[in-house]
């Protein structure tokens, strides 16, 4: 008997110790996918944090990439599988080495949902109050395109105003020098100028309002090369990012909080900013992302037109 009770001691100890093991082995085999973020908002956070990737039976592994042109070059020679960009990178990827991304879900601007605004000091009433002042515009010339014609759209000659380019972790700071008079500037830096009283907003929505709307802002991209290989395990990402648009949906404020921990970023402006209005990859507006790219294409930012039928993922 007392053999008994020691063989079943055993075998009920074996299977305690094995349990953990195979928890451990499950995590091991899922398969890796390599993400590569910036410092600007992705719902990728938020399907990490939730464990929408785990439930797929996906193992994410996010690194963060801070200059833009090295994300480019990892995208292009696959050595991540996933990335979002702005498209006004990836138009020029895609003329250059065509095939490298496909676009399976993204962001825009929409009137109702600005993300662009064109913030003045106290003393500037009205738009034709910057002419011979100074305006801050975003580095680059993707920034001082938007900014010519949104102006130009608002009546105001681009000549009449001195148009002073910043980075973008930079314009706040030199907004608030004493002679500068405007800017025209993205999420989330506008926020912080309005938080920190630097400015009022005159115009919401810039972009939308005065180039169109909606206006595509940011690509989610898988490689070529990881999406050949894998495409059943594309698949299951696309649906963990689906499902956690729909999270974000019904849930924007608790999505704005599982962001901060990887974006440098306050709590509270996380909090005041704009929601942003992500797409799934059924819901692309490819007419919206055609109309940037001719936009870039009209005003010498791109060579010449590029050809978008082949990059997206649907």
């Amino acid at each position: 008997m007392k053999v008994k009770i020691f063989v079943l001691i055993l075998i009920v100890l074996a299977v305690i110790l094995a349990l953990p093991r195979n928890k451990k082995a499950e995590i091991k085999e899922m398969p890796v996918v390599r993400i590569a973020y910036g410092q600007y908002i992705s719902p990728m956070f938020v399907t990490q944090e939730k464990g929408f990737f785990e439930k797929q039976g996906i193992k994410a592994e996010l690194t963060l990439f801070p200059a833009t042109n090295t994300t480019v070059q990892a995208i292009a020679n696959g050595n991540i599988d996933v990335a979002s960009l702005p498209y006004s990178v990836l138009f020029p990827l895609e003329k250059a080495s065509p095939g490298k991304f496909k676009i399976f879900a993204g962001i825009v601007e929409t009137i109702d949902q600005p993300y662009s605004y064109l913030i003045v000091k106290d003393n500037i009433k009205k738009v034709e109050d910057l002419k011979g002042k100074k305006v801050v515009v975003r580095s680059g010339s993707n920034g001082k395109m938007q900014a010519t014609l949104i102006f130009k759209a608002l009546g105001i000659n681009p000549k009449d105003i001195e148009m002073v380019e910043a980075e973008p972790s930079l314009t706040a700071v030199t907004f608030a020098k004493p002679d500068m008079a405007a800017a025209v500037d993205v999420e989330p830096s506008a926020t912080a100028m309005i938080r920190k009283n630097l400015g009022k907003v005159l115009i919401s929505g810039i972009r939308a309002r005065y180039l169109f709307n909606p206006y595509p802002t940011t690509g989610m991209i898988f490689s070529t090369k990881f999406l050949e290989k894998n495409p059943e395990l594309a698949e299951k990402f696309a649906k963990a990012i689906d499902e956690t648009i729909d999270f974000i949906r019904q849930n924007d404020q608790e999505s704005r909080l599982l962001m901060l921990k990887y974006l440098s970023m306050d709590k509270e402006v996380a909090l005041a900013m704009s929601p942003a209005e992500y797409q799934k990859s059924d819901e692309l507006d490819k007419k919206a992302i055609e109309n940037e790219m001719n936009l870039e294409a009209k005003n010498k930012i791109l060579d010449n037109v590029v050809d978008l039928r082949n990059v997206y993922y649907r």
